[in-house]
């Protein structure tokens, strides 16, 4: 097993272990399976023999056939049986290895995901999962089958006729050779092949998430020129492994019928000079039989070995990454909720993300966050549920330092709307109670109308149980932040976080789910980060941040008071809806809105 870090099969060997009954068993049926097999040559050998001998009489040859029938049902049986007990094995193996595959990536942080584009870990989790149970399954039952085959049948054609075993030693070894020097180059092959499939199944999942910027820019002939030469090359090396196999097959059954021919031309002779009998002959060349599958197919096993044991040695390497993110062991049976960061600071490669930022939320209260893009909003945010990493004594949630926090009871303090929508490719009752799957149909209605969605559900087909589609898209983005805010309103957290989630809502909308939020979060704690400062005016708290650093903090009254960052940006947003109801309204030349557009455009009043 060089080559591959002993970790790797280690591990392969422990999630094994754990099947070892079943392993047991199949090896077992393996050797019935083997022993009927060898058994019924020699049951041919004295027909013949003592056919040619004229000591048998029809009876006798009745039952002896009745005997091989039985005897070979019996092994198809135990073959079939010792298939599924070792398929079935491999499988579970499989299942128990793709589980902790999943676990692990629910454990890692953000960072990780950056080093490991999706795509690759989609390719761990199918394609090389599936090598390693292909190893486990027939590989490793034709490793066995073959060491059982020649342990057997090699001392029984040993002692039928030992020029005839010189014969099968002579022949298989380079017969061997040549088909392991094919397979190899149908490794490499299958490499490609594989590679080539991935990029066309990129392709096309890029260009089906990207259809509308396809039509958009007129590019749908140039999307099907490309598509039509990543499948031609697809297209191609199939052809060429289609022909290659075929050839490969050709030439084991030549090398395997020339090996029979020629122990029957030896053995003729054998038995025309005495020392061999016809029916000696007949159980030796079906013992030749025998080994010639086994032989011919340990090249295929090979590169199915060596595709198992590198495909292991690439899930083993996500495997043995060490989440960063560790839980602590701290579970308290209560929690008050209540948030606190004192000079939190993160850094990302030489940029820090957030500068000594120190903020106080007591029980009940609300705090507003605002900013530029880039600011350190989010990173805020994602701080405090441990989504990203931090050092410990700076962030706390009711008193508690987050780091030494069992993360699940961490995290079920807090209902979580971060920016990104993301819908699973369910019904919309089954996304907004993902968090509380046996929530009724009065809970559910409930968390929509609070999160203003009542009336958009008359325009869906299906009503709660329309399916919303791969990521919510048969919903409008306003659509998708009102679904993730219901889902978050459901499971009536202890601390509600809304990261930027008013984005895609219209400001009436926005001011319906906040006054319906005020309402059923009275005495509730809440974060509320936001562009606009109409999200966060009611807020007992609003900080600014910009540049990771906390420039300004107070309440919406003294912040428009100082006429600084905030009162420049709640200024100008005021401009901005004026400036839309103009543009709505008919026009009002004595305006003061009539004036500034005048004075922009030169023109006169």
């Amino acid at each position: 097993m060089s080559g591959t870090p002993p970790s790797a099969m280690a591990r392969l060997w422990r999630v094994a272990r754990v099947h070892t009954r079943r392993w047991l068993w199949g090896f077992v049926l393996l050797l019935l399976t083997n022993a009927s097999a060898m058994v019924i040559p020699q049951l041919v050998r004295r027909a013949i023999d003592d056919i040619n001998a004229s000591g048998v009489d029809a009876a006798s040859l009745r039952d002896l056939a009745i005997l091989m029938i039985a005897i070979a049902v019996a092994g198809a049986v135990v073959r079939s049986l010792s298939r599924i007990h070792i398929f079935y094995a491999a499988r579970d193996v499989e299942m128990d290895l793709r589980n902790q595959f999943y676990a692990h990536l629910t454990r890692m942080p953000a960072s990780f995901f950056q080093r490991h584009p999706t795509g690759d870990l989609m390719s761990r989790a199918t394609n090389d999962l599936t090598q390693v149970r292909l190893f486990l399954g027939p590989g490793l039952l034709n490793m066995v089958n073959t060491a059982i085959a020649y342990a057997s049948a090699l001392p029984l054609l040993f002692t039928l006729s030992p020029k005839l075993t010189a014969i099968t030693l002579a022949i298989y070894p380079p017969s061997f050779f040549v088909v392991q020097r094919v397979s190899r180059w149908l490794y490499q092959q299958n490499l490609a092949q594989q590679a080539q499939m991935g990029k066309v199944s990129n392709f096309v999942q890029e260009s089906l998430a990207g259809a509308h910027v396809t039509r958009a820019f007129g590019r749908e002939q140039h999307q099907a020129r490309r598509f039509e030469e990543l499948n031609a090359g697809l297209y191609a090396i199939n052809a060429k492994l289609t022909k290659v196999r075929a050839v490969l097959f050709r030439l084991v059954t030549a090398l395997g019928s020339f090996g029979v021919l020629l122990a029957v031309m030896v053995g003729a002779r054998d038995v025309l000079a005495g020392d061999l009998t016809a029916g000696e002959l007949v159980a030796a060349v079906e013992y030749m039989a025998l080994l010639s599958w086994p032989t011919f197919a340990l090249g295929w096993v090979l590169s199915m070995v060596q595709r198992g044991r590198s495909s292991m040695d690439r899930i083993d390497g996500i495997l043995r990454e060490e989440p960063t993110i560790r839980s602590g062991g701290l579970t308290p049976e209560a929690m008050d909720p209540s948030v606190e960061t004192r000079a939190l600071t993160i850094a990302f490669g030489e940029r820090r993300a957030l500068d000594d930022v120190s903020v106080r939320l007591l029980s009940g209260k609300t705090l507003g966050i605002v900013g530029p893009i880039g600011s350190g909003k989010t990173t805020w945010v994602r701080a405090l549920l441990r989504l990203t990493e931090i050092e410990r004594g700076q962030v706390f949630v009711g008193g508690h330092d987050i780091v030494d926090l069992d993360l699940g009871a961490l995290r079920r303090m807090f209902g979580y709307v971060s920016q990104t929508h993301t819908l699973f490719s369910k019904t919309l009752a089954e996304n907004v109670s993902f968090g509380d799957s046996a929530a009724s149909v009065e809970r559910i209605m409930r968390a929509l109308t609070e999160a203003s969605f009542e009336r958009d559900l008359t325009a869906l087909p299906q009503g709660l149980e329309t399916p919303v589609g791969e990521r919510g898209i048969m919903l409008s983005g306003g659509q998708k932040q009102r679904a993730s805010i219901a889902r978050a309103l459901l499971i009536d957290p202890p601390i509600l976080v809304l990261d930027d989630a008013l984005s895609s809502v219209d400001t009436e909308t926005e001011q319906r789910i906040l006054g319906h939020l005020r309402r059923v979060r009275a005495g509730r704690t809440t974060v509320i980060v936001a562009h606009r400062v109409t999200a966060v005016q009611h807020a007992d708290e609003i900080i600014v941040l910009d540049r990771g650093k906390v420039i300004e903090r107070g309440t919406h009254k003294t912040l428009r008071a100082q006429d600084g960052a905030y009162a420049r940006m709640a200024h100008r947003q005021e401009l901005e809806r004026a400036v839309e109801k103009s543009s709505l309204a008919p026009a009002d030349k004595s305006s003061p809105i009539a004036d500034a557009q005048a004075r922009v455009t030169g023109g006169a009043r």
